[in-house]
């Protein structure tokens, strides 16, 4: 029987790797994120700023907090910083 060994797996949507850091899930999360800002940015002519912001508070910040309790305890100080900075630059 052949086990096969991965540095990384996801469980139930959070990206656990083999030394129990939570680097590859943010920065995957990050990634997702990014791109639905990008999206938004898109199409925001003619859009109102309230149905902007609420849009991306139902996509982009659900993804972001989505089982936050369960991976934010194995976060790097280097995590965080990507994380905030990402908040900060989406308000």
């Amino acid at each position: 029987m052949n086990i096969e060994r991965v540095s990384s797996l996801r469980v139930l949507g959070v990206i656990v790797n083999d030394q129990l850091s939570a680097a590859d899930h943010v920065t995957n999360v990050l990634a997702l994120c990014n791109s639905l800002l990008y999206a938004l940015i898109l199409r925001c002519h003619g859009i109102p700023d309230a149905s902007l912001q609420n849009a991306y508070q139902a996509t982009g910040i659900a993804k972001l907090t989505y089982c936050a309790p369960a991976w934010s305890g194995a976060c790097s100080v280097a995590d965080r910083v990507k994380l905030d900075s990402f908040i900060r630059r989406c308000k």
